[in-house]
């Protein structure tokens, strides 16, 4: 099975975190946008630098998350057919025991 129809199996099976690894990033992110667009999904994408940006055209970007906590708490606030793609999250992890709070 390829990646894009894995990841769209994830997505209609309504997984909530689903963790990918890999050093092609641009590829992964275009095959999922790709599945996104197919299936109408809003995708966005945050990192450190960059904070929210959206990849689906109208989509009003969540609000400016400039740390991990309040990125987590922008997308607990989103409604609809939404992904977000976190990059290089793995990096909060480490020293963020709040993360993982409930």
């Amino acid at each position: 099975m390829d990646f894009k129809n894995e990841i769209d199996i994830y997505l209609r099976s309504r997984f909530t975190l689903i963790c990918v690894v890999s050093f092609e990033e641009d590829r992964i992110l275009d095959n999922i946008k790709q599945v996104c667009q197919n299936s109408n999904r809003k995708l966005f994408v945050w990192d450190h630098a960059d904070y929210f940006q959206s990849c689906s055209e109208g989509s009003e970007v969540p609000s400016a998350a400039k740390d991990p906590i309040s990125a987590l708490e922008a997308i607990e606030k989103m409604e609809g057919d939404v992904v977000f793609l976190l990059r290089d999250f793995h990096q909060c992890w480490h020293g963020q025991p709040r993360i993982f709070v409930n």
